[in-house]
């Protein structure tokens, strides 16, 4: 407070409260001002009638108002539809994730039934096969001669499982079918 110091011994308390007082009003009378112009903004960006309530009026008191309200308009709006449009997106992409969540789990699901389903049918093969060949032996030594001994059973199978064999017996050093 800069004051008269004659004046400010005399009457500081009066003072102090005056000023006090001033500005309180003055505070009050700046947020009721930012209330309204606030309401103001929001309804020239909603263009809520934005043209007869204020900018027609303040356009007759400053003609060069449009300058301002022009600009501010498609700023705003440009903003609220982006805003509008970003929820949206938003809105879609958390949808599509789950959605995305649901697929992946279901066909996670439904490639482990797959794989157990082949797995057992694979061990059904390996034994038929197995079947086949202790057959074929068995015919092998029946008949000894009528194949003219060709045909040899294959006891050891375990480095060729990927392979149907039946006949010529494996040979693991050199991966391939040999005849005896």
């Amino acid at each position: 407070m800069e004051t008269w110091p004659a004046a400010t011994q005399l009457a500081g308390n009066a003072i102090r409260t005056l000023d006090r007082a001033i500005l309180a009003i003055f505070g009050v009378e700046i947020a009721l001002r930012l209330y309204v112009h606030w309401l103001a903004f929001w309804r020239d960006p909603t263009l809520e009638s934005w043209s007869m309530g204020i900018a027609r009026p303040v356009m007759e008191q400053f003609p060069y108002a449009w300058a301002f309200f022009i600009p501010f308009i498609l700023v705003a709006t440009f903003t609220m539809l982006n805003l509008f449009i970003a929820i949206i997106v938003n809105a879609m992409q958390s949808y599509s994730e789950a959605e995305h969540q649901e697929t992946v789990q279901a066909l996670q699901t439904t490639q482990d039934h797959i794989e157990a389903d082949l797995h057992g049918e694979l061990r059904a093969l390996r034994a038929e096969i197995g079947d086949l060949k202790r057959i074929l032996a068995e015919r092998t030594a029946d008949e000894a001669g009528s194949f003219g001994g060709s045909l040899t059973a294959v006891d050891d199978t375990s480095w060729c499982t990927s392979r149907v064999f039946l006949g010529p017996s494996c040979s693991p050093a050199t991966g391939a079918a040999s005849r005896a």
